[in-house]
């Protein structure tokens, strides 16, 4: 094979690999095995977390929290941009 071939095959591998990784996550956020929490102080928007969910339902959230940690703060990034500190708590 040439080397373009393998550059080629290279990128979908690792493109495959980051779209099931981005799945995952987002299967993790539907069945709230990740959770987005928010405080709020007199109806404004204090304080945003990504978190692992409720610790009583599985002992494994803990590792499924820090496996997807990049996508994690990722999303902690949106939510700081989306709704920062000091705005209304919706």
């Amino acid at each position: 094979m040439t080397k373009i071939k393998l550059n080629r095959r290279l990128i979908l591998v690792l493109s495959s690999v980051l779209l099931l990784y981005c799945v995952g996550y987002a299967v993790c956020r539907v069945n709230r095995r990740i959770v987005h929490y928010t405080a709020s102080v007199d109806g404004k928007c204090s304080f945003h977390d990504v978190d692992a969910g409720d610790a009583k339902m599985d002992g494994t959230l803990a590792a499924i929290a820090a496996f997807y940690t990049p996508l994690r703060y990722v999303e902690l990034a949106f939510w700081k941009i989306a709704k920062p500190a000091g705005s209304t708590c919706s």
